[in-house]
Order: structure tokens, then sequence, then C-alpha cells
């Protein structure tokens, strides 16, 4: 009996043995688990504030870059506009001056008013060539003061400043203020030469820097490229003037690239900083923008400190843990307890998503891996039409889909097939939309996207409302534009319709004007010279609204070609110096010493500098001036500028300048206009690749300018010395010499044509520039070959075409296109319309030459 005894004892004692391993193996798990989470945190810890400080230097040099960039921008447009004003003073100062009343009140009043329009201006001055002060700005009486020895005049008299520039601060021995001096030469019309000198206070640079300072600890400084300050803030006006080219900031910014970073000590601060450096462009002048390393870490310093303080609190609430793992070890009562408490807790939550998924407005379907429905809402069931027995757990994909194809969702399909087709898009989405239309006319809209680990959720939303909605607006903005096309085509027959009564009244006019037999009375003569004047003006009117209404109708033909913008000009005085003479107005056309090309169309372009230049004439003084300048610009375009002495548009009108129909208040005057023609404008420039635009000032004139692509670099085609033009059969054959006509409005096309036509034997190149002479020459002598550009003035190609083809004397006569438009429905309609052949520019010598012959050896030639 004791041997049982024994062994039952034997088997507590191992019993008890086996949960004290259980629970020393359990602690010991405990213990690791609590080191492990420690380190982690730790490691964790460390990290996030070593992240934490480099995005905080990050964010320090973006800070500093953007603030730059303001900065930069704001000091290189200011320094920009003081050399405008400089530059536009002699606009200003106009030879209406003496040269004896260049010190009088007159002068000073214009000064005065050119310091008001800027408020970084404090002062303008005159200063002749001996360095005495002419003329400023001030309101006190100008003393004649010697400035020769200003170090900007020695450089003026030196012969080192030729253009605008920039000096170091100077204090003024008066009000003991800084300021920096900019100068530039000036030549008046007058016959006065000195200089303009603007004297701008650092302070205007100084408040910028001020208001756009958000931070503290944040400084920014301009210096001149030699390292000296011209400006700080917070100020730092002891330092002013004072070079700093030795420090490494300043020396890294005048050395290195244009924009830059920089960490270390401060230039005007001893502390360490982050920052950064931008070069203004052009100017000679260096912004930087800094930071106090200190102040903007403050925040990371506390984070650190207080980091560590939750790590302890961590670490000690682990270890609290581990304690109370113990004792849930004790306890699987509890546990079950809690197990139980937490289902309950689970099923709380599942009924609530479920409820939360029912008040959706869409709805929503979730199939795991192996396509099973796991979770869905009423509305599924609703869109879809699915039956009650489906609404339950476990149904697959297979069997919705199989009661879908056989209630005929799908249309007349293969079930099997149509089931298995769907069931594999499902298993390979990606992520898809899709629309399907219900019997009744429902339309939903399906939204699949795959689950991570597998699975599909599919959301379904009723579109119906949606879809009608698109639908009436498209219907709405399909009729706007039948509406707009309407008005358009209503507007050009119009303008068409007009013409013919008014050639009537035109005509019978000007016989009556120029009658010798039936004299006019003054009277008369008077009356219909304001017929004539009122037909020109309304026939002006009817030509700018037919150009209007076929811009909006996009039937308007442009030939971007290379143009020379010589020719243009010389186009524009011989147009403009008539109608300039009559009001007295002085026409200045600087054509420039080198020719530009641009790439526009010479008809449009001749348009769009006559209609600028006449309405500079038009509404510029009695007197006047109108000066035409031509400049290239950053970007590769060439600046076409219009400037008159007018009166000016006001601030309040300049928005509506392009409107049509819009005459800025001149409806009433005397001038006439149609308020259309600077619309017209501003949409052939934009046309043609451009952009247009002005400046006004009342009271001193508008300047209208318009940027049109410079033409790249087209080297002439040349060819090979040694290769032939003609095949030698054919030109020693050949027995008459052929007449070739060539109707061109492009200058410089027609010189590389003359070129490639003179190296062939026996032809005679005769050329034309205007489409109704070309008609008229190819009419009057009959060519071998005619060729054509298809935009030309007066006619189009396709207008002389038809009426060679119907004339006896060139019917036969082979024609050749060529044109700028290479679209492959251009070549074909010039084709269908009677082209014998359709070459493209820019040219190819050979292809020209070959296509030349075929024709001039061709039956009909």
């Amino acid at each position: 009996m004791s041997l049982p005894a024994t062994s039952q004892r034997t088997d507590q004692r191992d019993i008890r043995l086996a949960r004290r391993a259980q629970f020393l193996r359990a602690r010991l798990l405990a213990v690791a688990f609590a080191l492990t989470v420690l380190i982690g945190l730790a490691a964790l810890l460390v990290t996030s504030l070593v992240r934490s400080q480099q995005m905080l230097v990050l964010e320090a040099e973006r800070i500093t870059s953007s603030l730059a960039a303001a900065v930069e921008n704001f000091v290189g447009r200011s320094i920009l506009a003081v050399d405008a004003m400089l530059q536009g003073l002699p606009t200003a100062l106009d030879r209406d001056f003496p040269i004896a009343e260049m010190d009088g009140p007159g002068v000073k009043a214009i000064l005065r008013q050119v310091n008001e329009q800027s408020f970084l201006i404090r002062n303008i001055r005159l200063v002749d060539e001996r360095g005495l002060l002419v003329n400023d700005g001030l309101a006190r009486r100008t003393r004649p003061t010697s400035l020769a020895d200003e170090p900007w005049f020695r450089h003026y008299r030196d012969g080192r400043l030729t253009g605008f520039a920039m000096f170091p601060p100077m204090r003024d021995r008066l009000v003991g203020i800084w300021s920096l001096t900019m100068v530039r030469p000036v030549v008046l019309p007058n016959g006065f030469r000195g200089l303009a000198v603007a004297d701008v206070p650092v302070s205007g640079f100084s408040d910028f820097f001020n208001s756009v300072a958000s931070s503290d600890g944040l400084r920014i400084s301009l210096f001149q490229t030699d390292g000296v300050l011209v400006a700080s803030d917070p100020p730092a006006e002891d330092r002013i003037g004072q070079s700093f080219a030795t420090h490494p900031h300043i020396q890294q910014a005048i050395a290195g690239e244009r924009t830059g970073i920089f960490h270390g000590p401060g230039v005007l601060d001893t502390g360490q900083r982050i920052g950064a450096w931008r070069q203004v462009p052009v100017r000679p002048v260096l912004v930087t923008v800094s930071i106090d390393h200190e102040k903007h870490m403050v925040y990371w310093y506390q984070d650190r400190s207080r980091s560590l303080l939750i790590f302890c609190g961590i670490a000690g609430a682990i270890l609290v843990l581990t304690a109370v793992v113990f004792k849930l070890f004790r306890s699987q009562e509890h546990a079950m307890e809690t197990l139980v408490s937490s289902e309950a807790r689970f099923a709380e939550t599942a009924q609530l998503l479920q409820t939360t998924l029912d008040s959706m407005s869409e709805g929503l379907s979730v199939f795991s891996e192996d396509l099973m429905m796991v979770a869905w809402n009423q509305q599924f069931l609703e869109l879809l039409q699915i039956p009650e027995q489906f609404n339950r757990p476990g149904v697959s994909v297979r069997e919705i889909l199989t009661f879908q194809a056989e209630r005929g969702d799908f249309g007349p399909v293969n079930v099997e097939a149509e089931v298995r087709e769907r069931l594999a898009r499902i298993r390979a989405a990606t992520g898809v939309a899709m629309v399907r239309t219900r019997e009744d006319g429902h339309i939903l809209r399906l939204r699949r996207r795959p689950m991570p680990g597998g699975g599909v959720v599919t959301i379904y939303s009723d579109v119906t409302q949606d879809r009608l909605r698109e639908q009436q607006l498209i219907q709405a903005q399909q009729a706007a534009e039948r509406a707009n096309k309407a008005k358009s085509e209503f507007l050009s027959s119009m303008s068409h319709e007009l013409r013919t009564p008014l050639n009537a009244v035109l005509g019978y006019a000007q016989l009556m004007r120029v009658n010798p037999a039936e004299p006019l009375t003054a009277d008369q003569t008077e009356a219909v010279d304001a017929i004539l004047q009122a037909g020109d003006h309304l026939l002006r009117l009817i030509s700018d609204v037919l150009d209007l209404a076929r811009i909006e109708s996009g039937s308007i033909a442009l030939s971007i070609e290379r143009v020379d913008v010589c020719k243009a000009l010389d186009h524009l005085r011989q147009n403009l110096q008539p109608l300039a003479r009559r009001r007295g107005i002085d026409l200045v056309i600087d054509a420039p010493s080198v020719s530009f090309e641009v790439m526009s169309d010479l008809t449009r372009l001749n348009q769009i500098l006559l209609n600028l230049g006449s309405n500079a004439v038009k509404y510029n003084r009695d007197g006047g001036r109108v000066t035409v300048s031509v400049e290239p610009r950053i970007g590769g375009v060439l600046r076409i500028a219009v400037a008159d002495t007018g009166f000016g548009i006001p601030a309040d009108l300049q928005p509506s300048v392009f409107q049509a129909f819009n005459r800025l208040g001149q409806e009433n005057s005397a001038v006439e206009g149609t308020g259309i023609g600077l619309n017209i404008t501003r949409r052939l420039v934009e046309m043609m690749g451009g952009q247009i635009g002005f400046e006004s000032l009342v009271g001193v004139g508008s300047t209208f300018w318009v940027d049109l692509p410079l033409a790249e670099a087209d080297p002439e085609p040349l060819l090979p010395v040694d290769q032939p033009l003609l095949p030698a059969a054919v030109a020693g054959t050949r027995e008459r010499t052929r007449h070739v006509l060539y109707v061109e409005d492009n200058p410089s096309n027609l010189a590389l044509m003359r070129k490639v036509i003179l190296r062939l034997p026996r032809i005679r190149l005769t050329a034309e520039e205007d489409g109704a002479r070309g008609l008229a020459a190819a009419l009057a002598d009959p060519p071998d070959l005619i060729i054509l550009d298809i935009h030309l003035p007066s006619m189009t190609g396709f207008e002389i075409l038809a009426v060679l083809r119907n004339h006896p004397a060139t019917r036969g006569t082979p024609v050749l296109a060529l044109s700028a438009a290479a679209m492959p429905e251009d070549v074909e309609r010039a084709l269908e319309a009677g082209f014998d052949r359709y070459l493209t520019k820019p040219i190819n010598v050979l292809d020209v030459v070959k296509t030349v012959e075929e024709l001039l050896v061709s039956p009909g030639a």
C-alpha cells in the first residue's frame, strides 16, 4: 500500500516541479520580452530624435531658401524698376524743354512726379557733364552743387560708366540715412548730356525684410557681390558699407553657384546658423537668409527631454506590466472571463459594423480570397436585385453570377462561359471601375478593388441621376457651341452682304468727286467727302467684323513662315507715314542694325503692326511722337514695341483694353474706331504663338508690345558643285526658254527660289507678291509653270487656281502648290482642288528641282 502512496506523492511533486518550471519559463519569457521591448523602444526613440533633428534642419534650409527666393525676386524687381524709371526719364523730359530750362520748375515737377511713383526712390537728380547738380525732385530749391568727387561721377568721367550702375551705400550727411546710388547716363533731345542719379534708401529693403521675417532668430541681409553690406534685418546700421568678403559664407556665395545653402557661424552673428544665399541675376547683389540654429532647434531639445521622460515612464510601465503578467498566469479563470468578455465586445463591434454598412447609401460586398461572401449590406442586395436566399454568409461569387446570368442581366450569353470569364476578370482585377445598366434603366457604377492578403471589395452606386445631369450639361454645351457658330456665320455672311451695296456707294461717290464734266460745288464736294470718309470707316468696320467672325469660327488660315522684320517695318513706314504727317506727328522707326527673322504670317504681321501704329497716331497729341523699336529678349523671342506720347489709358480701364467693342470711353470722341482692332490683334498674335501686352501712364503715353518667336538658324540649302540639277540628256535637248511664274508674299522665300531657278538652264522666273497681281500676270502672259503659295494677300492660292482652271489660256498650265501647311489633309485638299503637285516648306532643293523639271516636260507644259 506504501508504494501507491509514494507514487502519488512523487506524482504530486513532479506536478509541482512542472508547474514551478512552467512559471519559471514564463517569468524568463516575460523578462526577455520586457528587455526586448525596452531595447526596441530605445532604438526607436534614438531614431526618431535623429530623424526629427534632420527634418528640422531640412525645414530650416527650405524656409531660408524660400525666403531668399522671395527676397531675391523683390530686390531684382526693385532695382529693375529703378533702372526702368531712369531709362524712361528721357521720354518724360521730352524735347519741349530747352536746355536752358533744365534747372527750372517744370523739370523739377517731372522729377518729383517720378519720385512719387516709386516708394523706393528718395530723390532723382540730374547731373551735367561737369559734375554739377542741375535739378532734383526735392521741394527745396536746387543749388548748383558740384558732385564731381563722387565715385559714380568719376566712373562716368573716366568712361567706365556706359549703362546702368549701382554703387555702395553711403550715409547722407544732412539727414543721416544710408542710401544706395543708382546711376544711368542720359542724353535728352534738347542736347543735355549727363547722368540721372537715383538715391535709394536701404531702409526700403530693410522694411521689406522685416515684413517677410516671420520668426525669431531669422536674419535677412543684402550684400553687393564684392561683400559690402547694403541692408539687413534685424538692423545693423553700424555695419552698412563694411566689406565681409573674407567671411567663408560670403566667399562661398561669390565664388559658387547662383544659389546655395550654408551651415556655420553667421556673417553678422557669432552663433551657429543655417541659411541660404542667392545672387540676383544680372545685378551685382546677393541675398543671404539665415536662422539661428539654437532658437530653431529649441522645440527639438524640449521634445528630447520629454521623450526621455516618456521612455522612463514606459520602461516603468513595462516592468509593472511584467509583474502583472506573473499574476495572470496564476489565474486561468480570470483569463477565461477576459476571453468571454472580449468575444462579447467583438460581437457588439461586428453588430455595430453591420449597422454602419446598412446605413450606407452605396452597396458594398466583400468576398474572401476563395471568392466567398464574408460581408455585405442591404443596399448591395437591393441594387443588384438579389433575392433573400443569397443573404447569408458563405455564398460564393459563382452562385451570384450564375443567378444573374440565368436571369438575363448579362444579355443572351452562354451561362457557363460568361460566369467563367467574369470569375477570371475578378481574380485578375487590380482595381477597376465599370458601369452596368439594369433592365429598368437604372445605371450602376461598380468599383472593385483587391484587398491585402487576398479577397475583393466592391462598391455599388446608383449614378442614374448623375448621368442624366451630365447628358443635360453636354446638350447645353453643344447648344451653346451651335449658337456661337451660328453667330460667327451670321456676322461673316452679313459682312460679305454689306460689301456689295457699300461698293456701289463708294464707287459712285468717287465718280462724282472726280467727274470733270460735272464739277461739284464746294458744298457738294464737302458732302461727297463726308460720304467717302463714312464709307471708308464702315468698310474698316466690316473688315474687322469679318476677321473677328473668322477667328471665332476657326476658319482663318495662317501661313507661319520665316518673316524678315525689317521688311515688315518698311511696310509699316510706307502706310503709317501719311497718317502721321497729317497730324504733325514725328514717326520714328528704329530698325535694327542686324536682320531678325520671326516665325509668323507676313500678311497678318503687317496687319498687327499697322493696327498698333494707327492707334498710336490716332490717340496721340497733335505734334506728338510715335516710336517703333525692336529688341531680342530672353527665351528666343523678338519684342516689337510701339510707343506714343498720347494721353495714356486710366488704370481702371486697362483691364478692358483687349475687350471687343470696348473703346475705353472714346465712343463720343472725334477719333473713329470700331473697338475690336486690339481684340483681333491679340487673337492673331496668340494664334502665331506670340504674346501681346502694354504699359500706359496717364499724361505720358502708352507702349504696346508684341513678342514673337525668333526663327531658328536655317542655313540656305546648297547643292554639291559637281552634282547637276537636271539630267544631262534633258538639259541638252531643251530648245527654248521656259517661263516660270512664282506667286509668294515672303521676300526670303522669293530670294531662295530665285537662286534655285537661276541654276536651271533656259528658265526665266518672274515673281509677284500679291495674289491678285499674280493672277493678272498669269492671264496676261501665260507661263509654262505656275508655283503658288496657298496663303496670299488679296486672294488665296485656291481662289487663284479656280480662275486659272476656268480660263482657256491657263486651263492646261501645270500648277505647283508650295506651302508651309504640311498636314496630310492639307495635301489631300490641294490635290483634290486641282493642283498638279504639292510641296511643303521648308523646301528640299532637289525635290523642287525634280518637280519643276517633271512639270515642265509634261504634256501640258
